[in-house]
């Protein structure tokens, strides 16, 4: 960078980060970026954990329980201690044969921690009452946690209830499990899910091509948005001497090329900047995602979790790939850019400038259309479009990062693009001398590409 772009980007870096506005923009996108991974994590883990979350049972606080069953008056419910539900395994039931005596048993023993149970068998059904005894007003806000032992309980209660000996309880109990096979997995005995990594991998199927189109989308949208958004901008810069009359002396203080690069390059800058505080801030977000989550839900699966952890598994985000990813995306921008530059170059007023920036959004455009149809999926992205600059901007980089096409052909088309940009920004400064005393009709880039050949 020699003396004169220096000054130049310093002046238009100054100018386009001071506003407050763009601090704002950047500040608050960056804020969002960061909170949103974090507050997905958390809405999965929290529909996902079932066990952490779910209303813990409490005691009932009784000791001892009268139990007067007409349907089994011989059923000893002391098993219910063995079915190993918290807070309910050292309770003593005892059996009477009617409410009035249970009750009486309690005053006489002066239990201040003890109720009736009453099992009766009506239309096939049977019902449960709790009586409380006067006496056991220390447990009576408590006595309705039994109520949701019994629903926890479910069948195992009903059968004990019945009169079913533990021995036979334990068959009726006895637990069963349905294994699923692929071919390959019966033949290695291997089946999907206890397997815990055929498990995650067949997970990771079914989310890795919705995770390769979302970051496509994102290239696509982050490439689209600051051409749209910085493009006319660079436009405008480019012809802001012409029609301030500073030419004469900017001609002769500065080279062409180096005032259009360190325009380009000033407004590139800011906007990169934003782009790289909102990814570093997306990137923290999803990191602290995944430990809150972690430490939060040590029992859930969490499938999103699950598939950021296994990029390196399924090479994908490997260093250089990511490197290349970067540049590309970087390289790419400053190749729309450089036409932009282009664009201004040709224009003798801000009208003609806005007219002729419809070049590179034809261009943008064309090749956002070229992706669509191939099926906007970075699987079926044929591997010219990765070489052809102006789709390669697009797809290259979410293709590297994905490990989706060999470093070869991802080196090869950086290559082209960075090729491609420089050129255009070579070709905007000969332009831009050739057209700054001219004066006559309104020039497209075609024709002044023509009259540059022939001088």
């Amino acid at each position: 960078m020699d003396k004169g772009m220096f000054k130049v980007f310093k002046f238009t870096f100054k100018n386009q980060i001071s506003p407050m506005g763009y601090k704002m923009l950047t500040g608050v996108v960056a804020a969002i970026l960061f909170l949103l991974p974090i507050a997905v994590f958390l809405i999965v883990g929290s529909a996902s954990d079932d066990g952490e979350h779910e209303k813990k049972l409490k005691k009932c606080g009784a000791d001892i329980i009268y139990v007067v069953n007409s349907q089994a008056p011989d059923a000893d419910l002391n098993s219910l201690n063995d079915i190993g539900i918290k807070g309910y395994t050292k309770i003593k039931y005892i059996s009477a044969e009617t409410v009035e005596e249970a009750l009486e048993n309690i005053r006489n023993n002066g239990e201040k921690t003890s109720f009736v149970l009453q099992i009766d068998r009506e239309d096939d059904r049977l019902y449960t009452r709790i009586i409380v005894p006067e006496s056991a007003s220390e447990i009576e806000e408590k006595i309705d946690n039994y109520e949701g032992f019994i629903e926890e309980a479910g069948n195992a209660f009903t059968v004990i209830a019945s009169g079913v000996s533990v021995e036979e309880l334990n068959q009726v109990m006895m637990n069963s499990d349905c294994l699923v096979y692929d071919r390959e997995g019966y033949q290695k005995g291997e089946d999907l899910y206890s397997n815990e990594e055929i498990s995650s991998d067949k997970m990771n199927e079914a989310i890795r091509p919705i995770f390769n189109l979302v970051l496509l989308f994102v290239t696509v949208l982050v490439i689209y948005m600051t051409v749209i958004l910085y493009g006319n901008s660079i436009t405008q810069s480019v012809i802001e001497e012409k029609t301030s009359k500073l030419m004469d002396t900017m001609l002769i203080s500065i080279e062409p090329k180096s005032l259009i690069f360190g325009k380009m390059l000033a407004i590139l800058t800011s906007g990169l900047i934003q782009f790289a505080l909102w990814i570093v801030a997306l990137v923290a977000g999803l990191i602290t995602g995944i430990i809150v989550s972690d430490n939060m839900f040590k029992d859930v699966d969490v499938s999103a979790v699950t598939f950021v952890k296994s990029f390196q598994e399924m090479k994908m985000f490997e260093p250089v790939n990511i490197l290349i990813g970067i540049l590309a995306l970087i390289f790419g921008i400053v190749l729309y850019a450089s036409l932009a530059a282009m664009c201004g170059a040709i224009s003798s007023t801000r009208e003609e400038a806005a007219s002729n920036n419809m070049i590179f959004t034809f261009l943008l455009l064309g090749s956002f259309y070229i992706i669509l149809f191939k099926g906007f999926n970075t699987e079926n992205v044929a591997n010219f479009l990765y070489l052809f600059p102006f789709t390669s901007v697009m797809v290259l980089p979410a293709g590297a990062c994905l490990g989706i096409i060999s470093k070869g052909i991802a080196l090869i088309g950086l290559l082209i693009i960075i090729a491609c940009g420089a050129l255009f920004i070579v070709l905007a400064g000969k332009l831009y001398t050739m057209m700054s005393l001219y004066k006559g009709n309104k020039v497209t880039l075609s024709k002044a590409l023509k009259m540059m050949i022939k001088n």
